[in-house]
């Protein structure tokens, strides 16, 4: 014997919507005439994973998303750290560790979430990425 499942809005079998519920008032059913018919999947959408170092193509575009990361970040080093792993990706790792003289791996780990680089590593990623890191005053500091 089959058991009617409830949901928020719909009393089905395991296959077929059965009655509806209306959500403003819960208690009243509106019975699904055709209930013994198998319903229609709903249209599902498709998700893609999104990776930035996809999209960083020119030093403008890698200039400009580390400037961003930075005014985001909020002091949380491995926040720039990764923005500068995706940036590193971007350009190809195994390119930047024969310009910067640092492993491959060692890379990988000091630009990820969890990494702490030095700021001799950041200095000299930065360089082998033709980015250059610059200080001024904040402004519009609250407090």
């Amino acid at each position: 014997m089959k058991t009617l499942l409830a949901t928020t809005h719909f009393l089905r079998w395991p296959d077929r919507i059965v009655a509806e519920t209306n959500p403003a008032s819960p208690t009243t059913l509106r019975w699904n005439t055709n209930w013994h018919m198998k319903q229609e999947p709903a249209m599902t959408t498709r998700l893609h994973e999104y990776d930035v170092a996809n999209h960083l193509r020119t030093p403008e575009e890698m200039a400009a998303y580390l400037d961003a990361a930075i005014a985001e970040s909020n002091g949380d080093a491995s926040f720039i750290a990764m923005a500068l792993g995706d940036i590193a990706r971007a350009k190809g790792m195994a390119e930047l560790s024969r310009d910067t003289g640092l492993g491959r791996e060692s890379l990988y780990k000091a630009l990820s979430a969890n990494g702490n680089p030095h700021l001799s590593t950041v200095l000299k990623v930065a360089n082998a990425l033709k980015l250059q890191l610059h200080v001024k005053p904040m402004t519009n500091q609250i407090e």
